[in-house]
C-alpha cells in the first residue's frame, strides 16, 4: 500500500524507517568524516568532500543512462550530524530537467560506516495537473566499499 501526501507517493518502508529512526536511543555510533567514494548496491557511486562549509563532489548514477553529474551540498556540522546534497541532471534531448536532493546520516553499522538516505526527484511537468506524477521519494544506503550487504 502506498500513502499520498500533496502528490508525493510514500511506500510504506518509509514509514518504518521513521518509526525506527524516531525510537531510536542513539544505540549506534556515528561516523567522523564523510569525505570519500561512496557506493550504492545499484552501481551508483559519488565523491564527497567538505570544503569549508560546503558539501562538494561529483554523483555517478547506475540507474538508468550512465550520467555523472556535480554534487554540492552542505555538510553535517557536527560528527554523525545530518546534511543533504543536490543534483541537477543534464536531461538528454527532449527529456524533462530533473533534480535529487537526499538528506543523509552517516553512521557506524556493525562496525562498518554507512550513509542512511532519504533522496526526492522532482522532474518538470508542462501542465500543473500532472504535478502528482513528477516526484518519487526513496531510500538508499551507501557504503565506503563496492558490494557490501544493504542495511
Amino acid at each position: 500500500m502506498f500513502r499520498a501526501v500533496s502528490g508525493v507517493i510514500l511506500r510504506p518502508s518509509f514509514h518504518r524507517m521513521m518509526r525506527s529512526a524516531l525510537r531510536s536511543n542513539n544505540a549506534q555510533r556515528h561516523c567522523s568524516s564523510i569525505t570519500g567514494r561512496w557506493y550504492n548496491l545499484k552501481g551508483s557511486y559519488m565523491d564527497l568532500s567538505d570544503n569549508n562549509g560546503v558539501l562538494e563532489g561529483c554523483y555517478d548514477t547506475g540507474v538508468g543512462e550512465l550520467q555523472t553529474a556535480p554534487i554540492v551540498g552542505f555538510p553535517p556540522k557536527k560528527d554523525g550530524g545530518t546534511f543533504g546534497w543536490v543534483v541537477n541532471w543534464t536531461p538528454e534531448e527532449g527529456d524533462p530537467l530533473t533534480t535529487t536532493t537526499w538528506t543523509a546520516q552517516c553512521v557506524d553499522v556493525r562496525g562498518k560506516q554507512v550513509l542512511q538516505t532519504t533522496w526526492i526527484l522532482r522532474s518538470e511537468v508542462e501542465k500543473a495537473e500532472d504535478r502528482w506524477e513528477s516526484t518519487l521519494v526513496g531510500q538508499d544506503t551507501f557504503h565506503r566499499g563496492r558490494h557490501e550487504d544493504s542495511d
